[in-house]
């Protein structure tokens, strides 16, 4: 089974900056920015990343860093126009050598080829990308000898070379829009990206959002109001106006929301929002919690170890869940939240923390939150969201249904 280092929908951010916080880079030809949180032209009209070329902004790209390594591969639907446009470079390979791979696969069916620098490599032989919604998915094993380049174009094998390939370390992919030749705006969309060690198949990303209480040591915005809610926003985090806050060390622990049918599901991705309010040196440190659920007692019911909620955990209860505790990725907070380049908390679980498979069953058991680690005279905020990944099965329409 592949592991998946990395993947977003989108759909759980709010603005173009929010987007940013998930890339290393970005740029065009002139080194102007023209890449966008777009919120209506992704998979069932949802949220994408946008790359718009016009005459003055060229070929604009967006990158994403990934763990070096000899065999990666990159997915996403992308929906490219079907216009007069240049062939295009649709996907940059970029090698710890420095030489770099290209996918070109420009619109109106002139197919989709591999070039090692200007040496095409291998082509689709005149499969294109068509206009409409498409899912690709490209895997790259370098070997200066026994190497490999596939492509497949809505689940079907269009490219499969077998041969000498680079031979260094994949370090990062490169997703470009066109190449503008005359005064029209071209916008290439691109979502449910994902990176990872194997061919996937066909995915999406869904949104869960923090339901209920389990432990809530942070201070809610709303005093009144339970710790979820101020961390459960749609559509994008709301910044200042519902947070969870804290001038201790704490912990906030949450159920998450269910699936209401069934599903397949390929990760999980944590991803949190939070700043420092402190402007000095002060480390203040945030961190991603993960339970499975599994405990001796009832977790049913609103429960709260501050007070604040319907009921208290008993000692032996809270002390169980600490004890059992996975701790995640630990980072050190900044005094804005993450808007720039490769700025975002997130951690990317192929298989639980517990190393098991993940089914329906044992991510609808699980229980999520965060840790604020905090020395005197510093508070930290916190806005979050879980999301998943699962496969689909693609019929053809750029319609896709629930895989079971």
């Amino acid at each position: 089974m592949a592991n998946i280092e990395f993947f977003t929908g989108f759909d759980g951010m709010g603005t173009t900056a929010d987007m940013y916080a998930f890339f290393e880079n970005r740029g065009t030809i002139d080194n102007t920015y023209n890449a966008f949180l777009d919120t209506t032209n992704g998979y069932n009209d949802s949220h994408c990343l946008q790359l718009k070329a016009t005459l003055t902004r060229d070929a604009p790209w967006i990158e994403k860093e990934v763990i070096a390594g000899k065999v990666k591969t990159i997915g996403f639907h992308c929906k490219i126009p079907d216009s007069n446009i240049y062939a295009s470079t649709l996907v940059t390979i970029r090698f710890s050598s420095g030489r770099n791979y290209y996918v070109k696969a420009p619109a109106g069916g002139e197919g989709i080829s591999i070039y090692e620098h200007s040496t095409k490599l291998a082509d689709s032989g005149g499969i294109g990308v068509p206009g409409t919604l498409s899912h690709l998915e490209i895997k790259m094993h370098s070997d200066s000898v026994n190497g490999y380049f596939g492509v497949k174009l809505n689940g079907i094998l269009i490219i499969d070379y077998y041969g000498p390939t680079n031979g260094s370390d994949v370090i990062a992919f490169r997703l470009h829009g066109l190449n503008c030749v005359d005064l029209k705006v071209y916008n290439s969309y691109f979502d449910n990206l994902f990176i990872a060690d194997d061919w996937v198949g066909e995915c999406r990303a869904v949104v869960k959002r923090p339901s209920q209480d389990i432990i809530s040591e942070f201070e809610p915005s709303n005093v009144s109001a339970f710790n979820y809610t101020m961390v459960n926003d749609a559509g994008g985090h709301d910044a200042d106006e519902t947070y969870n806050e804290t001038e201790d060390s704490a912990i906030d622990l949450f159920e998450f929301e269910d699936f209401d049918q069934d599903v397949s599901i390929k990760a999980v991705s944590l991803v949190g929002v939070a700043r420092k309010t402190d402007v000095s040196e002060y480390p203040v440190m945030f961190r991603f919690l993960a339970h499975d659920g599994d405990v001796s007692w009832d977790s049913s019911g609103a429960v709260d170890s501050s007070g604040s909620g319907d009921s208290s955990l008993s000692s032996e209860e809270y002390n169980e869940l600490i004890e059992e505790m996975y701790y995640g990725n630990e980072y050190a907070l900044d005094t804005v939240y993450p808007q720039a380049l490769n700025s975002g908390y997130f951690q990317c679980f192929s298989q639980t923390p517990n190393g098991e498979e993940w089914t329906k069953e044992v991510f609808e058991n699980y229980l999520w939150g965060y840790w604020g680690r905090v020395p005197v005279l510093s508070t930290t905020n916190f806005d979050g969201k879980v999301k998943l990944i699962r496969d689909l099965n693609f019929d053809g329409k750029a319609e896709v249904t629930d895989g079971t």
